[in-house]
Formats: C-alpha cells, structure tokens, sequence
C-alpha cells in the first residue's frame, strides 16, 4: 500500500521548496488528494504544473495499482 509519506518526498525529490500535503482519501493507499505550494509554479499554467510532477515519476510508481492488460 502507498502511504502518503511516499507521496510526499516523492513530490519533495522533484520541487525541493515546495509544501506538500497529502490525504489518503479513503484509507486504501490508491486515492489521494495532494497539496503542493511551491515558487517553481510561477507563472506556469495549471497542466505545466501537473505535468512537472507526474511526468518524471511515472517509472517509481508502484506498480501493484497498474492496470494489466
């Protein structure tokens, strides 16, 4: 199961100053609502911001909750 401390330093690996807060929405480690405040968004629109983070983690993912088909 993720747990939102992985989710957290995850995001903090990519955007050093950025504040994170991650809810595990229903306690099963596969739905989250993540928070992240950071400088680094300046200017960028919000599908530049998403992308910035999930983007490059998608290889760390765990793979468990990925679909096989």
């Amino acid at each position: 199961m993720v747990e939102t401390t992985w989710v957290e330093n995850e995001v903090r690996a990519l955007i050093p100053d950025a504040v994170v807060e991650c809810v595990d929405l229903n306690n099963t480690g596969d739905h989250f609502h993540v928070r992240v405040i950071s400088p680094t968004f300046e200017g960028m629109r919000p599908l530049q911001r998403q992308k910035l983070i999930l983007n490059p983690r998608r290889t760390s993912r765990p793979t468990w909750f990925t679909p096989s088909t």
